[in-house]
């Protein structure tokens, strides 16, 4: 093989390494050196080096570590944290396929970082370098600051992702997503095992798409629904939608964001309710047409359920119901299986009735029980 270092020592490999190909197949190693520096060599595909020099120095420190390179149009970007006087930097680099360096030598300084915890990685907007990194060190938020084509910085300022830095919720991992316009999308789980969410784009925009933030309550005869967002756009909507068997939902009402750049707390009470389960969810609007949705919850307003049992569970041929409801008219029993689509209908009679199931493939389903005045779902498995 090629050594790409020039003979170790402290030029060798001490931290990450990273290894991009251009369009030509040509191979760009960026490693963290034993000596403190963050280096990129080319290597051609005919296996000799590409430049004059088999290797660049990227800072002018030796306090650099944690790099991570992408290649995008034959030009590599660099990103690593590097400490001067006690304090630790997110930095950026922009080197072309001739070894040309485009930012400040010794790199672009984007933020202050969180030495400790920070792992900067790179995202393609488009034609645009995004570094996403953790902000502060009392607590662990995640950042971001781009670079455009003519090399001045994306935004003002470095925008906030997460809300750790709010709620005192850290992140433990995050994955980025290229795209091929001027946004990237960004996923991070919280050390509560929670899944969250962001889109960023050009403009400083962040569509939220934090998850398992809605809840209900069962508060007399009403239900209280309570959801959480942050860093809104004025213009965005929020859908509550409900369902009375978690597949098929509609809309009940509509609500203006706040368009607020931190935490944002909303509450919707449903006074009329479904009997039976109620299921709902958020459905988020962006102002470009986007649209993403929450977890879903449920809440139980009758006793119809409690009185209303299946056996056995899971069945192989002959699921028998047993009621104990004081009932309505026209009662029937639907079955929906896990995409909606309603395989079987049956009309009841009071007391205990078999169904046969025979037919239905191995899977789980929605047991419905509707009549004119309540509704009750059960979900079974058929083996």
């Amino acid at each position: 093989g090629l050594d790409v270092t020039g003979g170790g020592g402290t030029l060798g490999h001490g931290g990450n390494i990273n290894m991009n190909i251009d369009s030509n197949n040509d191979l760009y190693v960026t490693w963290d050196s034993y000596g403190g520096n963050i280096l990129h060599s080319k290597v051609l595909k005919n296996g000799t080096f590409g430049w004059g020099s088999q290797r660049i120095a990227l800072s002018l420190l030796t306090s650099a570590k944690r790099s991570s390179a992408r290649v995008k149009n034959d030009t590599s970007y660099i990103t690593w944290i590097e400490t001067l006087n006690g304090l630790s930097y997110t930095m950026l680099q922009k080197v072309d396929d001739a070894g040309n360096i485009y930012l400040p030598n010794g790199g672009a300084t984007i933020d202050l970082t969180n030495d400790y915890y920070s792992y900067p990685k790179l995202a393609f907007g488009g034609d645009t370098a995004m570094a996403f990194y953790t902000k502060t060190l009392s607590s662990l938020g995640i950042v971001a600051q781009g670079i455009k084509p003519d090399n001045a910085k994306m935004f003002w300022e470095p925008v906030i992702l997460s809300d750790s830095y709010l709620h005192w919720i850290d992140y433990t991992d995050y994955v980025l997503l290229d795209s091929s316009t001027t946004c990237n999308t960004i996923f991070w789980t919280s050390a509560d095992s929670k899944i969250f969410g962001a889109n960023i784009c050009m403009m400083g925009r962040v569509l939220s798409i934090k998850t398992s933030s809605l809840s209900v309550q069962k508060i007399g005869s009403s239900h209280k629904l309570a959801w959480e967002s942050y860093n809104e756009n004025t213009g965005s909507t929020y859908e509550v939608e409900r369902s009375n068997n978690s597949i098929n939902f509609t809309s009940l009402t509509t609500i203006p964001a706040k368009g607020m750049s931190v935490s944002a707390k909303y509450v919707f009470w449903d006074n009329h309710p479904l009997q039976g389960y109620n299921y709902y969810r958020i459905k988020l609007n962006d102002t470009q047409g986007k649209s993403e949705y929450s977890n879903i919850v449920r809440v139980n307003n009758s006793q119809a359920t409690s009185m209303l049992t299946v056996f056995p569970n899971p069945v192989k041929d002959v699921l028998t119901i047993n009621q104990n409801i004081v009932r309505g008219n026209n009662a029937t029993i639907n079955i929906f299986n896990m995409q909606g689509k309603l395989v079987k209908q049956f009309h009841l009679t009071p007391g205990q009735q078999q169904l046969n199931v025979t037919s239905l493939a191995k899977g789980f389903y929605i047991l419905q029980y509707r009549d004119d005045v309540q509704t009750a779902v059960i979900k079974f498995e058929k083996h």
